[in-house]
C-alpha cells in the first residue's frame, strides 16, 4: 500500500459551506500518516466477503423493508440566512443513539429500526459488515485496532454495534455541506463504506 504523509492545509471553507468538487488525489490503496503515526487507510476495493455483505445490506436498505428517517442540518430558513445550502437526507441508524438536547432527547437509546421485523436482514448484514471491518482494521492498523478496543472497553455491551463501534448510519441522497461530527468518541476510528450508483456532483 502507498504511504501518504498528511500535512495541515490552510483554507477558507467554513462549517455549512457547500462542498465544491475537488478532483481526487488519492486513487490507489493507501495508508495515511500524520507526524509519523498511521491514522487511517483507503481501499479502492474491499475483500470479497465484505463486498457481498455490502450488496446485501444495500439492497435491503433501498427497499421498503428498512424504514428511513428524514434528517436535515438546521432549517431551510437558517440555511438561507447563513447563505449555505440546505440539505435533507434519508438515513437509517443502527446501534446506540447519543443524547441530543437540541432534539429534546436527553437520554441515549437504541435505534428504533432494531424493533422492525422486516429490517432484520439489513441489521444482520450490517453487523456482519462491522465485524469484517474490525478484521480489516486489525490487519492494516493493528495499533489503532488495540486503541479502539481500549476506548470501547469503557462502553457497556448494550450500547455497542459489533466490538469496535457504537453505531452505524446508512445514508442515501446525501450531499452534506462541510460539517463536524461532535458526538463521536474522541480518538475513535470511523469506517466509511461507499457504494456508488447514479452518483454525481454539483
Amino acid at each position: 500500500m502507498k504511504k501518504i504523509d498528511l500535512t495541515p492545509q490552510n483554507h477558507s471553507r467554513k462549517v455549512g459551506h457547500k462542498c465544491e468538487y475537488i478532483e481526487p488525489n488519492v486513487t490507489e490503496d493507501s495508508i495515511f500518516y500524520y507526524e509519523g503515526i498511521p491514522i487511517g487507510f483507503y481501499l479502492t476495493n474491499m475483500p470479497e466477503k465484505m463486498n457481498k455483505l455490502v450488496d446485501l445490506a444495500n439492497a435491503e436498505f433501498l427497499s421498503d423493508r428498512v424504514p428511513k428517517s428524514k434528517m436535515s442540518r438546521g432549517t431551510k430558513k437558517q440555511a438561507i440566512a447563513k447563505g449555505v445550502e440546505w440539505v435533507e437526507q434519508y438515513s437509517t441508524i443502527l446501534g446506540s443513539v447519543p443524547p441530543k438536547a437540541h432534539m429534546r432527547r436527553l437520554y441515549k437509546s437504541i435505534g428504533s429500526v432494531h424493533g422492525i421485523p422486516t429490517a432484520k436482514t439489513f441489521i444482520k448484514a450490517m453487523l456482519l459488515l462491522a465485524k469484517e471491518s474490525e478484521k480489516l482494521i486489525k490487519e492494516i492498523l493493528p495499533e489503532q485496532y488495540e486503541a479502539q478496543k481500549e476506548l470501547l472497553s469503557k462502553v457497556d455491551e448494550q450500547w455497542k454495534f459489533g466490538n469496535l463501534f457504537t453505531s452505524s448510519i446508512s445514508n442515501f441522497n446525501i450531499s452534506a455541506p462541510f460539517h463536524q461530527d461532535n458526538a463521536n468518541i474522541k480518538g475513535a476510528v470511523n469506517v466509511i463504506i461507499t457504494k456508488r450508483k447514479n452518483a454525481n456532483h454539483k
